[in-house]
């Protein structure tokens, strides 16, 4: 990619120090998203973004793989009359999206438990064929008018939902999901505290634009109640719920265990994936830029003529960019008239391969990046 061609708006007009700003407001700076005007709870993901998303929903999914987690994709649309049937429909209603005249009676997915309790779990006859966890990579939507990525009215979201015959395998599908996330969070650097809400599992990220007010145990015994009440704030990233058959009983779903009808329990986990590019940028955020963890990088190097107006200098620097393209390397040229390194370091390119004037292998030299 050439930085010159990359769709990155602030890339010749970035602060001089971002750590005077929000990190909603940097992941803009960082050309990752774009709040559109006039259009409040949406945003646009550029393409330095989503270079990062695919490698992390490609590391959920083959994390999940290696779980035995079953991919499945569910429609955006769900019938108005299953929402009703749970009793959720006043839960969600006044922030449900309804569809138009041309579609009556429907409505925009907030979550899937109704529509996999009814169409897929259904399916499912015997308690030999669990314990069954399966997941989707889809998106969510509420009413929520927000310039941020992390309260949106559409949202991506990694979610699973699981079958179990009883109580005791609904926890260790509860305990697999805890592992799940557990791992997937250590592999990306990200900390975050786990939290018990009566049987529902948090991971809350620590971080003052996040919606939660934390209070550790701690600091909750010596406080005043003014201090516990303001101790600390934090953004949810994840969870893990079990359900209980209360969807199956709802829907009227059993399964035959033993030769007898009963009805399965099921659980539930969800990450939001915007959220979770949200903590990753917070975590690695610098004055200048970022630095991406190794498994989500979008570019590793830079290749950088020195001069760009010298024929010989810019066309072997193109060769080598050329080269590792064929490698299947990831890597940019910067063609960029203005601010060079600020733009470099704002993308989080590790290493700079700058071609000297004469424009030969003896003119290079690697530049780790700050």
């Amino acid at each position: 990619m050439q930085l010159s061609k990359l769709y990155f708006p602030r890339k010749t007009n970035l602060p001089d120090n971002l750590d005077e700003y929000k990190t909603s407001e940097v992941v803009e700076f960082l050309g990752i998203v774009e709040y559109p005007p006039k259009m409040s709870g949406f945003f646009n993901i550029l393409p330095l973004g989503q270079k990062v998303m695919r490698k992390l929903e490609n590391i959920l999914i083959n994390s999940a793989y290696n779980f035995n987690y079953q991919e499945m994709h569910w429609p955006l649309l769900q019938r108005e009359k299953i929402w009703k049937q749970s009793g959720r429909i006043t839960e969600f209603g006044k922030d449900m999206i309804y569809t138009s005249q041309d579609y009556p009676g429907f409505v925009l997915s907030s979550a899937h438990e109704e529509y996999f309790t009814d169409n897929i779990a259904r399916n499912i006859q015997s308690s030999k064929e669990l314990p069954a966890i399966f997941f989707q990579m889809g998106y969510l939507f509420e009413k929520r008018k927000s310039r941020s990525i992390i309260r949106s009215s559409e949202f991506p979201v990694f979610s699973t939902y699981s079958l179990s015959e009883d109580e005791k395998q609904s926890k260790n599908n509860f305990k697999s999901n805890e592992e799940f996330y557990d791992q997937f969070f250590k592999g990306l650097g990200i900390k975050p505290l786990k939290i018990m809400d009566g049987e529902t599992l948090h991971f809350v990220y620590p971080n003052q634009e996040g919606e939660h007010y934390i209070i550790l145990k701690s600091i909750f015994e010596f406080a005043s109640p003014s201090e516990r009440k303001f101790s600390q704030k934090g953004l949810g990233l994840a969870m893990v719920r079990p359900l209980g058959t209360k969807y199956p009983c709802d829907f009227d779903v059993g399964i035959i265990k033993e030769g007898e009808s009963i009805h399965p329990c099921m659980e539930t986990s969800a990450v939001g994936l915007t959220r979770l590019l949200f903590a990753i940028v917070d975590e690695n955020r610098t004055s200048n830029g970022i630095r991406w963890p190794d498994s989500i990088r979008p570019y590793d190097v830079a290749i950088v003529p020195r001069i760009l107006e010298n024929s010989d200098c810019f066309n072997y620097a193109l060769r080598i960019y050329q080269e590792k393209i064929k490698r299947g390397e990831s890597v940019v040229f910067d063609d960029l008239k203005h601010n060079r390194k600020k733009a470099r370091d704002a993308l989080g390119i590790p290493r700079s391969i700058i071609v000297g004037n004469k424009g030969n292998s003896r003119s290079i030299e690697e530049v780790l990046n700050e």
